[in-house]
C-alpha cells in the first residue's frame, strides 16, 4: 500500500472532522528549487473530497520554526503530514 493511500484512508475515515496541514521540508534551491508536487496532488485529493487543507512550503522560509508555529496556531490542524 502507498503512503497516499494510507494517508488517504486515515484521513476520509474521519474527513468530517479534520483540517489537514501539509508541509514540504524541502529547502533545497540548488541547482534549482523544485515544486512540491506530491503536497500538491495530496492536497488536490483532499480539496475534491472538501477536507480543509492548507500548504506550507519551507523552501524560501528563512525562519522555519516561526513559520511553522504560526501555520499551526492560525489553522489549528487536526492532522499533520510530510511531503
Amino acid at each position: 500500500m502507498s503512503d497516499f493511500v494510507a494517508f488517504y484512508k486515515i484521513v476520509t475515515r474521519f474527513y468530517w472532522a479534520m483540517k489537514v496541514l501539509l508541509i514540504s521540508p524541502n529547502i533545497e534551491t540548488l541547482p534549482d528549487p523544485v515544486f512540491p508536487l506530491g503536497m500538491a496532488y495530496i492536497a488536490g485529493a483532499l480539496k475534491q473530497h472538501r477536507i480543509p487543507c492548507q500548504m506550507l512550503d519551507l523552501c524560501f522560509i528563512d525562519d522555519y520554526q516561526k513559520a511553522l508555529n504560526n501555520a499551526i496556531d492560525s489553522f489549528q490542524p487536526d492532522l499533520v503530514g510530510l511531503s
